[in-house]
């Protein structure tokens, strides 16, 4: 059984357990008991051992606890989770030392926020206000921003390559020495954006006309 386990795992020691049984209850109990008793035992424990053998490998019952969720610092030394991101209490905080990248952030209240090169790679944003946020210099590539309220942010210096920007609203947003290779503006706002021609070049489908937002 254990070289069984030793090679396949717990597969293995399956394997092993309902020889073992097998063995020992067809062979050794054959003089004490009966033919159809002997296979009814034997049939009931490889159940049993069955049984028992998906439950370990699906590891229930788990002693798992769910992954807490991360803490986001803020200057003041405020610790909030994402829930209470999404909620509003980041309105106006400086996140400065933080770093958000990948975090789900979907329809988050940070107006006003301070996060001046703050990496926010790969960060959904989708739906997030952000009016008035101050992201200058921040790692912004491959972000998720379909439908942000981005009204006046600080965009200027960050890399917002491959950024979903589809239906955002950058309406005054200071795009100025912003990398926009590869982002994506289909259908966004950018009345009064102050961006260089050669980044909106660079950008996927940047407006041709002013779009209301």
């Amino acid at each position: 059984m254990a070289l069984l386990g030793h090679f396949l795992g717990p597969f293995g020691v399956l394997l092993g357990g309902i020889g073992t049984i097998g063995v020992l209850v067809l062979y050794v109990g054959s003089g004490f008991v009966r033919r159809p008793v002997q296979l009814s035992i034997c049939a009931g424990a490889c159940a049993l051992l069955t049984v028992v053998y998906f439950a370990y490998v699906n590891e229930f019952p788990s002693n798992r606890t769910a992954p807490e969720s991360p803490k986001i610092t803020m200057a003041d030394g405020r610790e909030l989770s994402l829930a209470e991101l999404r909620g509003g209490d980041a309105r106006g905080a400086v996140l400065t030392g933080n770093r958000l990248n990948g975090l789900d952030l979907s329809r988050a209240e940070l107006e006003g926020i301070t996060a001046p090169g703050v990496p926010m790679k790969g960060a959904i944003l989708d739906g997030a206000h952000l009016a008035g946020a101050d992201l200058h210099g921040g790692d912004l590539q491959d972000v998720r921003l379909h439908r942000a309220d981005l009204r006046g942010a600080n965009l200027t210096g960050t890399n917002l390559s491959r950024a979903d920007l589809t239906d955002a609203c950058l309406r005054g947003a200071n795009l100025t020495g912003a990398t926009l290779d590869g982002a994506d503006f289909r259908g966004a706002g950018v009345t009064d954006a102050a961006v260089s021609p050669a980044a909106r070049s660079a950008a996927r489908n940047w407006p041709a006309s002013d779009l209301p937002c």
